[in-house]
């Protein structure tokens, strides 16, 4: 258990603040690290502590706090970062501190996410309406801003290096005789990529799931979860957000009404970004992959799955078999 005295002394020694603490509890959402509450005075504080092995394939834990410091003076709503701790003192790992966000997060269940149960499934219609929209209008913010906003030496920095680093981030844990449909969808997005994928390379959210906004009563508060921040091409972040929508329909048997179908999503982006949602299905066989990949690490170094037993349990690989054969006649 976290020495609530000793934390409170290492925080006014990052901060320059004295903190007060009455409670701590682990968040109930986030795959990849953890995150602690902290109720405090003067503020209460969410800690993300950065675990190791990491489902993010070569993780700096200095990366993800950077993303915040860049984004803070943007439009696009991101928590307060208020401290980074890279020795890993008081939890075992790296870690850092924002200021806590008073919103909420939608229902995130690992295969049916916000359409099955939950506050999301019993809101209005028109409640999930304005989320959703607002939610691509942050991410069309985000891929306004200059490539250089995550620094001189961001993961990615063009399309093709992103497709090496899924590629390494798959190698890491597994041979290549044990994906054998990962491989090829790599391969096939890598001959088949468009060629204007490198055209305009924006900053990327990465994992561009609603399941990473807070919000209260229809307003976003702020984007969480940025480990997968990149630069790239953005169309990636829109394809990942409709393709988990639509994974999540079909786990629950049905799609939420008030939800914006694809075309009208695209619409809306392209409006806002002034882009062209040129070769969807492109960065809809692109965004299914590198879920793919995540969910293989996750299987891989956090549920002990054998890797020759990896593709017959994940859940994306059929999709991708279907996307694939459907790409290719």
């Amino acid at each position: 258990m976290v020495d609530l005295t000793v934390l409170a002394s290492r925080l006014e020694e990052l901060t320059g603040e004295r903190y007060a603490i009455t409670s701590i509890r682990r968040a109930s959402t986030g795959f990849a690290n953890a995150t602690w509450l902290v109720e405090a005075e003067p503020r209460s504080v969410a800690i993300k502590v950065q675990t190791a092995p990491a489902y993010v394939y070569d993780c700096d834990p200095g990366f993800e706090p950077a993303v915040l410091d860049a984004l803070a003076p943007t439009p696009v709503p991101v928590p307060h970062l208020l401290g980074r701790d890279p020795d890993g003192s008081c939890f075992g790992s790296p870690w850092f501190a924002m200021a806590f966000v008073d919103g909420v997060g939608l229902p995130d269940d690992q295969l049916a996410g916000y359409a099955q149960d939950g506050w999301f499934v019993d809101a209005d219609p028109a409640r999930r309406t304005e989320i959703w929209n607002r939610f691509i209008d942050l991410l069309a913010d985000l891929h306004g801003l200059p490539a250089a906003t995550f620094g001189t030496d961001p993961r990615g920095g063009t399309h093709a290096r992103m497709l090496e680093y899924w590629t390494s981030s798959l190698h890491d844990t597994m041979r290549l005789t044990d994906a054998p449909v990962q491989v090829r969808a790599l391969d096939w997005l890598t001959r088949n990529a468009p060629g204007s994928a490198d055209a305009n390379p924006r900053p990327c959210m990465g994992d561009a799931r609603m399941a990473n906004l807070l919000e209260r009563d229809g307003e976003v508060l702020a984007l969480v979860d940025w480990e997968l921040a990149h630069v790239g091409n953005p169309r990636g972040d829109i394809a990942y957000h409709l393709y988990l929508d639509g994974r999540y329909a079909a786990v629950a048997g049905r799609r939420l009404g008030g939800l914006p179908d694809a075309d009208a999503t695209w619409r809306r982006w392209e409006e806002r970004t002034g882009l062209a949602a040129d070769d969807r299905r492109y960065w809809e066989v692109y965004a299914a992959t590198y879920m793919a990949i995540t969910a293989t690490r996750a299987m891989r170094l956090d549920h002990g799955f054998e890797a020759a037993d990896v593709e017959a349990g994940n859940p994306i690989i059929p999709d991708i078999e279907i996307l694939l054969e459907e790409s290719t006649t």
